[in-house]
């Protein structure tokens, strides 16, 4: 992903320890069952609007102000009245997580306002994704921009990606961040969210893409399989990889044999044999198919007893 050489996360100064705000947290609009399917969120933000293809909601609104202005996104706030509590939209989304995913935007700081000093910090332009873990927890990462220094940062389950040394009113393009880089466990992005923290700030943003992994390749192994009486218990392995070569563990396989009265496959591709023969053990996941070719002889053979025709 990106490399954040900047400096930003701990805004009050030097040798000054300064716990930042967290983000008001609406609940998230997600259920993983039922949940709709995944889809990808991409945002321009040209049809002018905010609120409609994609829907976003506005998250802690005190004195805030949203615009579009030259088709990217254009936010403000001013004499919040001590509020520093993060301000901005948000949008529940499903996005399955590998190794390789990663999120893109374009942002630009307009403007930072004065430091606080303890119990208080100025982030302009924050992207927030919050993402369930593969153990069922939840974590965030803020990609954190200002133009007053500062550091990285992580506290509780939040990790701040920062860069501090931005120049007011330039655009960076195209930022890209590999979302596990900062969060190992991820597995499933719930929520993306646009804002800042402070009392004053304004930024904007545009081009939001962040991607589903499309599955590419489902690979069966191994190809072949030979089942004998001392044979234990065997289990066939189907892996789905997506076009960068990420293995994508969560995609539903289906399992099925060609002749069932040899061997039996269950739905994890744990093999059962029946009786004496060949069959042909297929994974499908969606067009994506592989086959491997199973050989179940479990009682000799008696001569002149066929086993079987060998499946093609």
């Amino acid at each position: 992903g990106a490399n954040s050489d900047g400096q930003l996360g701990s805004l009050g100064g030097r040798g000054t320890a300064t716990p930042v705000p967290v983000l008001v947290r609406p609940a998230t609009r997600f259920a993983a069952a039922g949940a709709a399917a995944p889809a990808a969120l991409r945002e321009s933000f040209a049809d002018g609007n905010w609120t409609s293809g994609p829907a976003w909601s506005t998250d802690s609104a005190s004195e805030l102000r949203l615009a579009i202005v030259d088709s990217a996104l254009d936010l403000t706030r001013a004499s919040a009245r001590g509020q520093v509590a993060g301000a901005g939209i948000t949008i529940p989304v499903r996005i399955p997580v590998t190794r390789a995913t990663q999120i893109q935007f374009d942002v630009m700081v307009r403007q930072g306002g004065m430091l606080c000093g303890l119990n208080c910090a100025n982030y302009p332009a924050v992207v927030r994704l919050r993402v369930r873990n593969s153990d069922l927890t939840e974590s965030e990462v803020w990609y954190a921009y200002g133009d007053r220094g500062g550091q990285n940062h992580s506290f509780g389950g939040v990790v701040i990606v920062a860069r501090g040394d931005l120049t007011a009113g330039t655009w960076l393009r195209e930022q890209r961040f590999t979302v596990r880089d900062a969060l190992p466990r991820a597995d499933t992005i719930v929520q993306v969210s646009l804002g800042g923290i402070g009392a004053e700030f304004s930024a904007r943003f545009d081009n939001i893409q962040l991607p589903v992994p499309v599955a590419a390749t489902l690979n069966v192994t191994p190809d072949s399989v030979r089942i004998i009486a001392a044979t234990p218990k065997t289990r066939l392995r189907a892996t789905v990889r997506e076009t960068s070569g990420a293995e994508m563990p969560n995609v539903r396989v289906a399992w099925s044999s060609s002749d069932t009265l040899v061997v039996r496959v269950d739905s994890s591709g744990g093999l059962t044999p029946i009786r004496n023969g060949w069959a042909m053990i297929r994974a499908r996941a969606g067009a994506l198919g592989d086959s491997a070719l199973v050989s179940v002889q479990r009682a000799p053979v008696r001569p002149g007893r066929r086993v079987g025709r060998r499946p093609s």
